[in-house]
């Protein structure tokens, strides 16, 4: 069954109204958690990979046009981001204790209550199609673990041939704002420790 969701001038209110009432907590065992890691290690990978070949492809250029020339300039970037995102998905799966808590799945402007999915991977797919703004996630309760899983999650970059300058700047942006965001976290907790 699927109902109307948002309501885009109190997207705070429904999304809080929608996890009040529809959350549902999930205890994954050892193995799944095993598997959700090896998942996202490889799908990091992949990603660091991907860039590190455009990077050689760029480098072999007599001259690269914009798009790869503005790529090119930001790829360390990219690199510390997916470092980071390793990093987060690493203290993710050393945290003991991880319920998975789901809410329904959005689709579009509709909330489908018949599917569930992660709350963490729901609030950053609204994020990246422009239907939230980032800072909303800080208003929502989120275990340690929750914080770590949005941390690698964050760092799950699209992969884009770099012949397109929209989606170059797309990415550099992208990866701008989380990397300081990102970096502020670890540093914040690096002096905690």
């Amino acid at each position: 069954m699927k109902i109307d969701i948002l309501d885009k001038e109190n997207i705070k209110e429904s999304l809080v109204e929608i996890i009040n009432t529809h959350i549902e907590e999930v205890l994954y065992d050892d193995s799944k958690i095993d598997q959700i890691y090896e998942s996202y290690s490889k799908k990091l990978d992949s990603i660091f990979y991907h860039y590190y070949n455009l990077q050689d492809k760029i480098e072999e250029m007599l001259y690269p046009n914009e798009s790869y020339y503005l790529l090119i300039i930001n790829i360390s970037k990219i690199y510390h981001l997916l470092d980071l995102g390793r990093y987060y998905l690493d203290k993710w799966y050393h945290t003991k204790g991880k319920v998975i808590r789901k809410i329904p799945k959005i689709d579009s402007e509709k909330i489908n209550l018949n599917k569930k999915e992660y709350v963490i991977k729901e609030f950053i797919k609204l994020f990246k199609k422009n239907k939230i703004p980032y800072e909303l996630i800080y208003n929502i309760d989120l275990y340690d673990y929750e914080k770590y899983s949005l941390y690698f999650l964050l760092c799950d970059i699209d992969k884009i041939k770099g012949n397109k300058i929209e989606e170059v700047k797309y990415i550099v942006n992208y990866t701008n704002f989380f990397y300081k965001i990102l970096l502020q976290e670890y540093e914040q907790e690096s002096t905690n420790n």
